[in-house]
C-alpha cells in the first residue's frame, strides 16, 4: 500500500510540473492578439488580473508587434492596458511609474487614432487614476486631460456602459472643481 500510494503521489506530482511547463511554454508563445486579449479588459466584463509571467509574455509580444508597426495605435493601446496591470503588482514609486507610463501610451494611442472613443476614455480614466500619484500642479493639469478626452470619447459615441462611467466621473470631476 505504501509503495502504490508513493508511486500514486509521484505520478500525481509528475502530471502537474507537465501542465506547470505547458502552460508556461503556452504563456511564453503568445501571439501579439492573444496576448491583447490577455491585457484589454472591458470594465463591465471583468475577469481575473493574469499573473505576472503571463504579463511578461505579453509584454514581449505586444513589443514586437509595436516594433513592427510603430504606427499602430492597437499595439499601443495594449502596451497601456499592460503597463495598468503591472502597476497592480508594484509598489510606492514603481507602480507610480507604471501608471504615468499607461498615460502616455493611452495619449499615444489616442493621438494616432483620435476618433476611436475608447482610446479617448481609457485616457481619461488613466488621467483620473493618477491624480493621487502627483503634487498639486500636475493634478490639475491631469484633471483637464482627463476631463476633455472623456468629454471626446462621450461626443465620439463611446459605448453606453463605458459612456455611463464617463459622464459619471465629469460630474464628479466639475463638483470637485466647484469646491
Amino acid at each position: 500500500m505504501g509503495v502504490a500510494c508513493g508511486v500514486h503521489v509521484r505520478s500525481i506530482a509528475l502530471i502537474f510540473c507537465v501542465l506547470a511547463a505547458s502552460a508556461a511554454a503556452v504563456a511564453a508563445d503568445l501571439t501579439a492578439d492573444q496576448a491583447y486579449e490577455l491585457v484589454v479588459q472591458k470594465p463591465w466584463a471583468p475577469k481575473p488580473p493574469p499573473k505576472q509571467e503571463d504579463l511578461a509574455a505579453a509584454r514581449k509580444a505586444l513589443e514586437n508587434a509595436a516594433a513592427k508597426q510603430p504606427a499602430s495605435a492597437r499595439w499601443t493601446f495594449a502596451l497601456a492596458h499592460l503597463a495598468t496591470l503591472e502597476s497592480r503588482y508594484l509598489k510606492d514609486d514603481a507602480g507610480k511609474d507604471k501608471r504615468e507610463a499607461a498615460t502616455e501610451l493611452f495619449a499615444k494611442a489616442a493621438e494616432l487614432e483620435p476618433t476611436n472613443a475608447d482610446y479617448q476614455y481609457w485616457l481619461g480614466d488613466s488621467s483620473f487614476d493618477r491624480v493621487d500619484d502627483v503634487g498639486m500642479l500636475k493634478q490639475m493639469s491631469l484633471a483637464s486631460q482627463g476631463r476633455k478626452a472623456l468629454e471626446k470619447a462621450i461626443a465620439l459615441h463611446l459605448s453606453p456602459k463605458l459612456s455611463d462611467d464617463a459622464q459619471t466621473r465629469l460630474t464628479n470631476c466639475t463638483e470637485m472643481s466647484a469646491q
